[in-house]
């Protein structure tokens, strides 16, 4: 990895144990593994690690246990790891034996997790895909793979003939997603690629088409995600969209003016019944017939609602509080200026002069509904500019945010990752004379790009801070965050030392 820094002193091997348990803090075994010292606990990430890469063979061999040995109550986590390898290698019985474990706090998080990976290859997923719910709630974590497969379970639960209930769940693949983007840019391409490729895999392909659909229009246009989106997009039905959405208006405009000319001005309005009637029956039949192969009707009907409104448009009908009040606002309005418009034209000295009172019931039937359903419309896209541009100057003042100067949270963090990563250290931390030994170095080959890697101090406490910069993940690997930020606070004096039997006589 290149040649060692002239420095002054190297790391101990507590430092090296606190900077691996901050990696394991964001669910990187494979990078808190390689920087922990030789010991049981490294063999353990290592072999669970290994277990995130589907490997249960290795892990296996990495924990020197037989993959056929009898199973007994297990004592340690090691135990615990062997049970979830020989459950991801198809033993049912080892699968069970890890579900029936009770655990308390901390522990039971990190079963959850466990179990998750253990029961990723059984063909049902709902035992996986409840553990990664549960794990996800209960640890906050920011794991990409956790939000990765808490996505994917989301997605395939759905009920494809609820068009509401879709773009629920879709909601909140949204959420998961951009809270990983806002602190992490570059993970957004891979995150998105990652979920339908999950989703595809699974025999969803129809699942990865609304993901991408919904994540290309959610967010700003990117060419890494207009490539995920050629990838894994299901391409609409062109001929058949465009028959089901002009063929009832050309019909309706037919009969139309088919009444304007054979029949008298005071009968134009029965023409106007079969022209609603075929207007609504254009619609009805965009939500029978599926626009997109492969699409159940409500399935087509949102991803239509996608495309015509964009993603904050797309929840109706029906008419949520969220919009109900600004299209009632400007129907109103647009009935207002319908009824003074009608009554402009039929005035007899009006613009259409004598001929006025021959129009006036055709003019006030067609200007008070229509001006009515178009207030409303342009009410709603004006609404939905606002949200738009309200979006766009909050983006900004959490980029400005994120740009102001920094605090000193040395005392209270034990890691960060992503952009804050970045501008924490570049803002807080100091060059520390302080290296690597030459066997961490040795372990973090291949893991970690050589120029990133940093041991950065604080000014204020003493905390020693280790700067990585992970490389790529290679495909099929476990998404990781790229920009990782640990500490190892300096060890308190002896003298000082705590034994928990008096805080002092105060109150807590």
């Amino acid at each position: 990895m290149g040649p060692l820094p002239t420095t002054t002193a190297l790391a101990t091997d507590e430092q090296l144990s606190l900077w691996a348990s901050g990696a394991v803090l964001f669910d990187d075994r494979e990078l808190g593994a390689a920087l922990l010292p030789d010991s049981e606990q490294r063999t353990v990430w290592r072999a669970t690690a290994l277990l995130e890469m589907g490997r249960p063979d290795e892990a296996l061999s990495a924990l020197q246990a037989e993959p056929t040995a009898p199973i007994s109550a297990p004592s340690r986590w090691s135990d615990l790891v062997v049970l979830a390898a020989r459950a991801q290698r198809g033993d049912l019985h080892a699968l069970q034996v890890l579900a029936a474990v009770q655990l308390d706090g901390q522990l039971r998080v990190q079963h959850a997790r466990l179990l998750a990976l253990a029961a990723s290859t059984n063909p049902d997923r709902a035992m996986a895909d409840g553990a990664w719910t549960a794990y996800v709630g209960s640890a906050g974590t920011s794991d990409p793979e956790a939000m990765v497969n808490v996505c994917v379970g989301t997605v395939l639960r759905r009920n494809r003939e609820d068009a509401q209930a879709m773009d629920d769940a879709l909601a909140s693949v949204i959420r998961v997603v951009a809270a990983s983007w806002r602190n992490e840019p570059t993970m957004r391409v891979p995150l998105v690629d990652r979920i339908c490729g999950d989703l595809a895999a699974s025999g969803d392909v129809v699942g990865a088409a609304l993901v991408v659909d919904v994540m290309t229009r959610f967010h700003a246009p990117s060419p890494g995600l207009d490539a995920v989106r050629e990838r894994w997009d299901v391409p609409l039905l062109w001929g058949r969209n465009l028959a089901i959405r002009v063929v009832p208006y050309l019909v309706a405009a037919a009969l139309a003016a088919t009444g304007l000319i054979l029949f008298d001005s005071m009968y134009t309005t029965v023409w106007l019944v079969p022209l609603l009637a075929l207007t609504g029956w254009g619609t009805r039949l965009r939500m029978r017939f599926p626009v997109y192969p492969g699409h159940t009707k409500a399935e087509s009907w949102l991803r239509s609602r996608y495309r015509t409104l964009g993603v904050d448009g797309a929840r109706k009908p029906p008419i949520t509080s969220r919009n109900a009040g600004h299209m009632f606002v400007g129907g109103t309005l647009g009935f207002v200026a319908g009824l003074f418009g009608a009554a402009l034209l039929a005035d007899p000295s009006g613009p259409l002069g004598d001929s006025a009172a021959r129009w006036a019931i055709s003019l006030y039937v067609v200007l008070l509904p229509g001006g009515t359903v178009l207030g409303a419309v342009v009410a709603e896209q004006v609404r939905r500019q606002v949200v738009l541009r309200s979006e766009r100057i909050r983006l900004l003042k959490e980029a400005g945010a994120s740009a102001a100067p920094v605090t000193c949270r040395c005392w209270e963090l034990r890691g960060i990752v992503g952009e804050a990563a970045v501008h924490y250290a570049n803002q807080h931390l100091t060059p520390l004379a302080l290296a690597l030994p030459p066997q961490a170095y040795a372990a973090l080959a291949g893991v970690v790009n050589p120029q990133g890697l940093a041991v950065l101090g604080c000014p204020l406490t003493g905390t020693a801070w280790l700067a990585l910069n992970r490389l790529p993940v290679p495909s099929g690997r476990p998404l990781r965050h790229q920009q990782v930020l640990v500490a190892a606070p300096p060890p308190m004096p002896p003298e000082t030392a705590l034994d928990g039997t008096d805080i002092g006589g105060g109150y807590l």
